[in-house]
């Protein structure tokens, strides 16, 4: 599979005379990278995907004025409230944001209709969060314990799903997909310093970190935070401090060394510590951060009663090639039809419309063949030379044996 420099490379072959900036190819190459993703529900941008729910919870003694838009909590929340869906008199308020960091005062998204009075409220964890970067589901099933055979659930438009009964629980029997906005990110970077004693990630070297908040419900992540610069002085572990919320957990992201991609370093389980240590060598650095915060999740119905494992097929976002390195998702050997869609962007934007056609109509033909192969009926196909081609007819049955020759 080309990697963005080589695939560079190659599409300046394809005009030998006429120079172009690096920037340019990576454009033109990223606009038909764009244009393949949306063309077909592709297999290569599927992923399985599993996600847990948990069960409701209720809050007593909520304090409610009349026409007010706060509410006030006898005790701190720890668990996260922001954005969810709350049940106070048989009505439904959507929580928009803490009042106050004391974690006892809410800010809800009208003013309180009822009578002023201390209420039970109910906290609807009816929503769980797709992996950042995912754009839709292709199936979705929900597996309570002790079962190895999960259970389908049924999709249901968001305009019904609206109109469904919210104080019933239980295991849920179908879902809707909806889009809600990413989680405010941080808006300080961390610090970071030396410690005095432990192993770290090595000597004199020249490391970023970033930080983001994660929802301890549906696991909805928000962006980065700014990220600061830190070298290393010695061998030991560094410190790394950061600015925690109230209600969620943080995730710390390091960069390798002298690198500028951000990898998972940690999670921090509490909503009210402040630092984390990082030991860790270039090595176990792994999983790259989503370059964008979690938008997309699914409803559930009924309200989850308890713990459900959700497990099912998502769609992923097609990232864009920046790194040299990079590499396009599909298999490599669509690769030619990537660059003819790129060297017809190239010849348009020379003004070569009679050669920009012809590449163009390389191009929409060779989309043609990806979606054939990309297909599920394309495992039924034989391959003929180098093109696959459906093998028509009836099937035909031979009974008998083979002499000794094998013919």
């Amino acid at each position: 599979m080309a990697r963005l420099a080589e695939a560079r490379a190659r599409l300046q072959l394809r005009r030998t005379d006429k120079g172009y900036t690096a920037a340019s190819l990576n454009r033109w190459l990223n606009e038909v990278l764009s244009d393949i993703a949306s063309r077909h529900a592709w297999t290569w941008k599927c992923e399985d995907w599993n996600g847990r729910t948990v069960a409701r919870l209720s809050v007593s003694s909520v304090s409610c004025t009349s026409g007010s838009p706060f509410i006030t909590l006898g005790a701190a929340a720890s668990d996260t409230l922001q954005g969810k869906r709350v049940l106070i008199n048989n009505r439904v308020y959507r929580v928009i944001d803490a009042g106050a960091s004391t974690g006892t005062q809410f800010l809800i998204d009208q003013p309180f209709i009822d009578s002023t009075a201390s209420y039970t409220m109910t906290v609807l964890y009816d929503e769980v969060a797709l992996p950042p970067g995912a754009t839709g589901v292709l199936a979705l099933g929900v597996q309570a314990s002790g079962s190895l055979q999960p259970y389908p659930l049924k999709y249901v438009p968001g305009t019904e799903a609206r109109m469904l009964d919210l104080a019933t629980t239980g295991q849920p029997w179908c879902y809707s997909q909806i889009t809600r906005p990413s989680l405010p990110p941080p808006l300080a970077a961390p610090s970071a310093a030396m410690s005095v004693s432990g192993s770290g990630p090595g000597s004199g070297l020249a490391l970023t970190y970033w930080y983001s908040y994660v929802d301890k419900q549906t696991r909805a992540e928000s962006a980065l935070s700014p990220s600061v610069a830190f070298t290393t002085t010695s061998g030991n572990a560094v410190t790394v401090t950061f600015t925690p919320k109230r209600g969620f957990h943080t995730r710390v992201y390091r960069s390798t060394a002298s690198g500028g991609i951000p990898f998972l370093l940690t999670e921090v389980l509490s909503s009210v510590t402040s630092t984390a240590t990082d030991s860790t060598t270039d090595l176990y650095l792994v999983r790259p951060a989503p370059t964008q915060g979690s938008s997309v999740m699914v409803k559930l119905y009924p309200v989850p009663d308890t713990a459900y494992q959700i497990v099912g097929q998502v769609i992923r976002q097609v990232p864009s090639l920046d790194r040299d390195d990079d590499i396009p998702m599909w298999p490599e050997e669509f690769d030619n039809i990537w660059l003819d869609g790129a060297e017809a962007k190239m010849l348009e934007a020379a003004d070569e419309q009679g050669r920009a056609g012809k590449a163009s109509a390389r191009f929409e033909a060779g989309i043609a063949r990806m979606i054939q192969r990309d297909s599920p009926a394309a495992g039924a196909m034989v391959i003929v030379s180098d093109h696959a081609r459906p093998l028509g007819g009836e099937p035909t049955m031979w009974w008998g044996a083979l002499g000794s020759g094998g013919t």
